[in-house]
This record gives C-alpha cells, structure tokens and sequence, in this order.
C-alpha cells in the first residue's frame, strides 16, 4: 500500500515477476519484496504469458501501482524484424510495448518519482527521456557475452543470428553507462565483461539468493535418481542437456543400469522432447512445485556449457541439501569449495566419476548435502544480498546521466 513518507520507486521489468519459476523472474520477484519493505514501489512489465489470479494477487501485495501490457509472439515477431532492419538487437525488440510506455509517461505525469529501477537491458528503453533524478539498472548478466559464447558452438544459419545478437546487443549495453547512474549485475565476472565494454562504468555486483524457507530440506530421495530441473526451453539448458545426456548419460547408465536421469522444467523444446526415449531418462517437464523432484534425487546435476551470472537452479538444489555436481560455467559466482559444498566436473571422465560416487554413496550424499545447505545459509541470503541494490536506490541529490559533463564520449572498448 503506497504511504506519504516513503521514497517512490518507478520499477519497469521485462517480465511479470510472478510465479518466480525461472531464474530472472526468481531474481525479480525477491528484489520487488526487498523493495517494498522502503519504497511506494509502482511496477510496470511485459507480460509474455497471461498472469494468473494468484500472480496477480501476489504481486498486488507489494506494489503501489501496477501496470502490465501482454505481447503476443506474432507482434514479437513484427518488431524482431523491423529491429533487424535497423542494426538494433532482437532481445530489445522481444520486450517493448508502445503502449506501456505510454502508462509509464502517464504515472510520471502523476507522481513525483524519487529514483527508477530498469531490470534488464530491454527495460532500459522505457526511461528514456523521463524526468526522474535517479536511475539503476539492473543488467543481471551482459547477454551480449552470452550470445557470443553460444555462437561459438552453433553452426549455420544459428551461428550468423548469435553472432548478430551479440554485437547488437553489446553496443546497447554499453549506451546503458550514459543513460543510467549506476548498473548491478550478479556476479565479479560479470562486472569485468561489463568493464570490458565500457571501462569507466560505475558497476557494482548484486549477488542472487534463495529463500530458505522456501526450500527446506529433509534426507529422504530416491536413491538411483540423478535430476536436472531448469527452463527446457532455454538455450543454455538444453545445449546442457544433450550433452549430458549423449556423452555423460550413458556411461554412468552402464555402471548403474538402475539409475534415472530426470528432466524438470517448464516448455521442453523438440529436441528435449525426444530425450524421453533414451534409457533411464524420464521427461517429467512442468510441474507446479519443484521442490518434490528436487528432494526425491539423489544427485543434482547442472551440465551447463555457457552460463552467466549466478544459477538459481544450483542455489536451490544445495539450499534443499542435494548433493550437486555443476559444470565450471555453472559454478560461476558461488563460492562454494569442490568436494565440500559441491563437486564441480570440469572433464567427461569428472561427470561420469562424481555423479557415480554419489550414488554408490548415501554418506556422502548426506554429508555434501548438509554442507551445501549450510553454505547458502551463509552466503546466499536474499536479505543480504539485495542490501547493496538497496543502499543504490536510496535517494540523493545527483546530476542525471544525460546531463553529465565528465562522463566520456561512448565507444566500445577494443
């Protein structure tokens, strides 16, 4: 409920932040309740897919104002296209609404806006221009290294449309340093590709967390089940996931003719689909709570091969204390020891032997499980890690980007 003596925060999100199912919306969704607890938080997004009353409500319950506008793929498709004529990025052009700019005017209009927080590098468009003393963004990761990474793997048609993406992109985030007065991403790594771009930015690194509660933990699983659970239709994942199961799988299924290899997530793709007809592998798809397959596996596996950022699906599998074997890419900004709180595989012969150990071994199953669980107690609190974000915000007298006079001219570094 907005109040008089509080700070008014503008918040504009690619996407509702409700359910909170995969790891931007995760992200969003607990910054929003760290917000409200200081700002008059007024919310505006893109909706991808239609709301349900219980997001509606949920989000309700922490914002002054909401406004949502839905774009359906095929609009999606006509801007795509119309941004590739202009040299502009595709990802921008997946979240913009004219008319939600327009509500976004209208609030400005309206209220005396104390500062405004752009999350992702899509929102960046929405304020432009608008008279607010104070603007964050919150990039989460620079995309423009994700799509470069997975250019290099892909062949064809793909590659030429990554390759696009990325250096579209990458000239988009570095414009975000003379439209904003600071930017956040998650982890020291993606401060320093940001640095590479722009290297005068003022970037400061805003960890993601899990909620405890949420994920609590007991010992019982199933004792041959090996887990992945994750958005199926998300690049990264099943790039991930094919190579998992082609070059990984397929030992381990030989040494433990017993074991099971199930696949969680929202949206499988056609080429996650056809997963379900190799042996010991179950395609459970979208479920309403992960947390059941979480806790019945026991082992976690996160096989990524690019990632950036912190993974969400990592801290929740060691924060329900199962015992998680993650690929170097995937154990990027969790500082968590190998063979302690995790094992990290860095080679086949690495995956095939840590995920078979684990299931010769209910001992250690517990053992790493308990010190998982223990390290994101201690270092993944979302409370603490949105505290910098926080402190950001807080409203102060600053000159606004646009009317700097010490910042550089714009160039992207070699």
């Amino acid at each position: 409920m907005p109040t008089n003596d509080r700070p008014k925060l503008l918040m504009v999100t690619h996407r509702l932040p409700h359910p909170p199912v995969r790891g931007d919306r995760i992200r969003t969704w607990h910054m929003l309740r760290q917000l409200q607890q200081r700002f008059d938080v007024h919310l505006a997004c893109v909706a991808d897919e239609p709301p349900t009353l219980n997001s509606w409500r949920a989000i309700q319950r922490h914002v002054a104002d909401l406004e949502f506008e839905p774009v359906t793929p095929l609009v999606r498709r006509g801007r795509a296209l119309r941004h590739l004529a202009a040299g502009k990025s595709i990802t921008s052009a997946w979240f913009q609404s004219p008319r939600l700019r327009q509500t976004i005017e209208r609030w400005v209009r309206r209220e005396k806006f104390d500062v405004a927080l752009a999350v992702c590098a899509a929102s960046a468009p929405y304020l432009a221009g608008l008279p607010i003393p104070s603007r964050v963004i919150d990039l989460m990761d620079v995309d423009s290294r994700k799509w470069a990474e997975l250019a290099n793997t892909a062949r064809g048609p793909r590659r030429a449309i990554y390759n696009y993406e990325a250096d579209a992109l990458a000239r988009e985030e570095a414009a975000l340093a003379h439209q904003f007065d600071a930017l956040t991403v998650t982890t020291d790594a993606e401060a320093h590709a940001y640095r590479q771009l722009v290297p005068w930015a003022d970037v400061h690194v805003v960890p993601n967390g899990v909620d405890l509660d949420y994920f609590a933990s007991n010992d019982q699983c199933d004792r041959c089940t090996v887990a992945f659970c994750g958005a199926l239709n998300y690049r990264p994942n099943v790039e991930g996931l094919l190579w998992f199961t082609r070059s990984i799988w397929p030992r381990i299924k030989a040494g433990r003719p017993d074991a099971r290899f199930r696949i969680v997530g929202r949206r499988p793709d056609r080429a996650v689909r056809r997963l379900r007809h190799l042996p010991g592998v179950e395609l459970i798809g979208q479920v309403a709570d992960v947390r059941p397959h979480l806790q019945n596996a026991a082992v976690v596996v996160a096989p990524l091969q690019v990632a950036r950022g912190v993974q969400n699906k990592v801290l929740e599998a060691m924060a329900m204390a199962r015992p998680t074997v993650v690929s170097p890419a995937a154990a990027t900004g969790i500082d968590a020891v190998d063979a302690e709180h995790w094992h990290v595989a860095p080679s086949p012969d690495a995956w095939v032997r840590r995920v078979a150990e684990l299931l010769d071994d209910p001992a250690a199953q517990r053992r790493i499980g308990a010190a998982a669980r223990s390290f994101v107690a201690s270092d993944h609190q979302w409370s603490d890690a949105m505290s910098p974000l926080l402190d950001l915000l807080a409203p102060r007298d600053i000159t606004t980007p646009t009317e700097s006079a010490d910042r550089p001219p714009l160039r992207l570094a070699a």
